[in-house]
């Protein structure tokens, strides 16, 4: 573990213990804001013990693996593990950004490229619970879950497995930081890699040839480094505006049967263009493995 991950609990235990006291000592006065102080309090120490908890899970793996004779698993020579044994390779989805706000995304995808990981391949996590038709309909495995829930594990499961998470563009990162959990912040940093940047090295230290009419950036750097891959086909309906559908057509009507079949298709078309997108990234990242950054200790 970091040095950071280690000190940023001890110095928002304080901070938990010092709302605590404030609370304690206005709650017969104002228990209005007694209320409010006591609940932060709560909050921030449910984020340490979730830092904590995947301390631990980290101890108990190296323990495991002396008490078997080997060595824990961790990169060679510096080197973050092969993208093709233990990558996770995350894509969000939502409204899109501006200047001024990075709204939350709708879903996520990931890709498990450990063959051995129960789900293995490509899973869609989506982060509102009115798109249960969407769950329904999907032809991919899916799971309606909490987002901040769904960053934890997936950093959980980076650690115990000796993962990276692995992103393209500082999208993704915004969007951990918008939800305002600086543990949270920390552990997924700490855990993860901006592919983006590698792949920007790579074409220019080899002064690679960019189709620079491909408005999407990763095909345009899909194309040059790794050529056999398909590029990604935006959907009719951009992924933004297909997020926006959905929540209408969630909202008007609960049963995915009684979708109307171009309302299907927007969703599934989403989903499809979140696979390829997480495809692309995987295909890219094995690519520019040397040029990558090593962020977390195993």
């Amino acid at each position: 573990m970091t040095a950071e991950i280690k000190y940023f609990p001890r110095k928002h235990t304080k901070a938990a213990m010092s709302l605590a006291f404030a609370a304690l000592r206005v709650e017969q006065d104002d228990p209005v804001l007694a209320a409010h102080l006591y609940k932060n309090a709560v909050r921030r120490l449910t984020r340490i013990i979730k830092v904590k908890e995947i301390e631990m899970q980290g101890l108990r793996d190296e323990l495991s693996s002396i008490r078997r004779g080997s060595e824990p698993a961790k990169p060679s020579d510096g080197l973050i593990p092969s993208p093709s044994q233990r990558g996770i390779f995350l894509d969000f989805e939502g409204v899109g950004s501006s200047d001024d706000s990075c709204p939350l995304p709708h879903m996520a995808g990931v890709y498990r490229s450990n063959k051995e990981h129960p789900n293995r391949g490509y899973m869609a996590y989506l982060f509102n619970e009115a798109w249960i038709p969407v769950k329904n309909g999907a032809r991919c495995k899916t799971e309606i879950i909490q987002l901040e829930k769904f960053l934890w594990d997936l950093i959980a499961e980076a650690r115990s497995e000796g993962a990276v998470i692995y992103y393209w563009s500082k999208h993704e990162l915004e969007v951990v930081k918008e939800l305002g959990d600086d543990e949270l912040t920390i552990a997924f940093e700490s855990s993860s890699e901006n592919v983006k940047i590698a792949a920007k090295k790579r074409v220019n230290r080899q002064k690679l040839e960019r189709d620079r009419s491909k408005k999407k950036f990763l095909n345009q750097c899909l194309e040059v480094l790794a050529p056999k891959s398909p590029l990604v086909q935006t959907p009719a309906v951009g992924p933004a505006e297909s997020c926006r559908r959905i929540d209408r057509y969630a909202e008007k009507n609960k049963r995915w049967g009684n979708w109307k079949s171009k309302q299907k298709a927007v969703a599934i078309d989403l989903l499809s263009y979140n696979k390829a997108d997480c495809m692309a990234l995987f295909a890219i990242t094995k690519k520019v493995r040397t040029d990558l950054s090593h962020k977390i200790e195993i």
